[in-house]
């Protein structure tokens, strides 16, 4: 019985991750783990390096989210099939996405604790549709506010409808759906998120659709509705009327799009969700994420872990594109020693040093080395 090899782009491709660690990037069977809050923060700032070779994005993305343990949404409008390259170092994970992203003309913004990747122009109005379905919600009678704003997980099966993932919304809710033959047919891919509310779920699910929830002023019931063109959240800030003129200029000036508006002791702003933001920091919602650089990640000792099924020849050839290692086989030697590099070895270390690494793939599958400098000799023990 011939022994099955892994997939090519589980090893082959080179998904190798510096955090302070070198790791591969592998799919795992059991359910992803997802970060949120602080972890979730703490894992887009810190510094990473991998290397995509070729994979079809979709497989590249489920690959970094199991990884990192991060939540990720590609937008149905986006090929998931179009093969991706991509190669960094010491970028922290969330500027890593971002560049990904802006590879076929996307961008992620950060749904809560699920990173949305999609046509720039459409994810740039998410925040402001998330944050009009959450006020919603939010102006309904207590006891519906409550119960929708409960963050719940949602997971679907591969070929799943949008229609039935909706309504598995909608049933977790005690909602009623309007009109959903409003939603078009689509088959989607296997997903998960992490616990998350019911606007955040619902504003995820029909964005490709360029569509939005809109729930009604009791909160029992919810409808699909298409995105506007020009999409604004109104909020009123308190102004002394003296002091009026002066922040409608200065608010002019930051947001040209946005309009103002003077309504007695108030002033009335119509923008995007992130200009409140800055107007008002408080209005920002407290489970995005923070993305700052983690200086102290950096400052110690490098460890690598490794958890990877492959021939011993692509793990270190994947180890040395990672660590600039120039690699010199004395494959005369080797052959003459009846060791084959392309032999498929387990090897499974947590934060070791470079040359543990190294002595763990190589000296239990009878080979040895020399590491000077960046140069790397392999060869047969004892020799």
């Amino acid at each position: 019985m011939t022994r099955a090899s892994p997939p090519l782009w589980c090893w082959l491709c080179a998904f190798l991750v510096v955090e302070t660690m070198l790791q591969p990037i592998v799919i795992r069977a059991e359910p992803p783990q997802f970060r949120t809050g602080s972890a979730l923060s703490s894992a887009l700032s810190r510094p990473t390096g991998f290397e995509i070779s070729g994979d079809p994005r979709r497989n590249a993305l489920e690959v970094i989210s199991h990884q990192f343990g991060v939540a990720l949404f590609l937008d149905r409008r986006i090929d998931p099939d179009a093969p991706l390259h991509y190669r960094t170092q010491d970028t922290p994970l969330g500027t890593a996405l971002k560049e990904i992203a802006s590879q076929f003309d996307a961008t992620i913004t950060w749904l809560g604790p699920v990173g949305y990747i999609g046509p720039s122009e459409k994810v740039r109005k998410l925040q402001t549709v998330r944050a009009i379905a959450m006020n919603q919600v939010k102006n309904s009678p207590l006891q519906f506010e409550r119960r929708l704003s409960q963050p719940r997980i949602l997971s679907w099966d591969r070929l799943a409808t949008p229609e039935e993932i909706m309504r598995a919304v909608t049933d977790n809710y005690h909602l009623r759906w309007n009109h959903a033959e409003r939603l078009p047919h689509d088959l989607w891919p296997a997903g998960q998120f992490p616990p998350i509310d019911c606007a955040t779920q619902c504003t995820i699910l029909l964005a490709g659709f360029d569509a939005m929830p809109r729930f009604d002023p009791t909160a029992q019931s919810v409808e699909i509705e298409p995105i506007k063109q020009k999409l604004v959240l109104r909020r009123s800030y308190a102004a002394a009327p003296d002091n009026q003129t002066q922040l409608i200029k200065q608010w002019g000036q930051r947001f040209p799009h946005a309009e103002v508006q003077r309504e007695g002791s108030k002033l009335i702003f119509s923008g995007l969700a992130e200009d409140h933001w800055q107007i008002d920091p408080a209005t920002r919602p407290d489970d995005l994420p923070e993305q700052k650089q983690d200086d102290s990640i950096s400052s110690g000792p490098q460890v690598y872990t490794l958890r990877v099924e492959a021939p011993i020849e692509a793990i270190l050839a994947a180890i040395a594109r990672q660590t600039g290692l120039t690699i010199q086989w004395q494959r005369q030697a080797i052959d003459a020693a009846g060791i084959n590099p392309q032999k498929v070895v387990k090897l499974d270390v947590h934060e070791v040093s470079l040359e543990t690494l190294i002595a763990e793939l190589l000296k239990t599958n009878g080979l040895d080395y020399a590491l000077e400098g960046k140069q790397l000799t392999v060869k047969p023990s004892g020799k």
